[in-house]
């Protein structure tokens, strides 16, 4: 399954990695509690951005 075909969420994909209270499981939760994903937006969207400003 890749996360690109039509309904595929990441929620969907960590329901089928993860186990209930596995090591998967936990660890998804600990970068949630943490912000990563917010965190890795923001970098994404910052280079996005002075890419285009490097483009002209």
């Amino acid at each position: 399954m890749a996360a690109v075909e039509p309904g595929v969420t990441p929620d969907s994909l960590y329901q089928k990695a993860g186990t209930p209270n596995g090591t998967t499981t936990e660890g998804i939760a600990t970068l949630r509690e943490h912000r990563v994903g917010e965190s890795v937006r923001a970098a994404l969207e910052a280079t996005t951005e002075r890419a285009r400003e490097l483009a002209g």
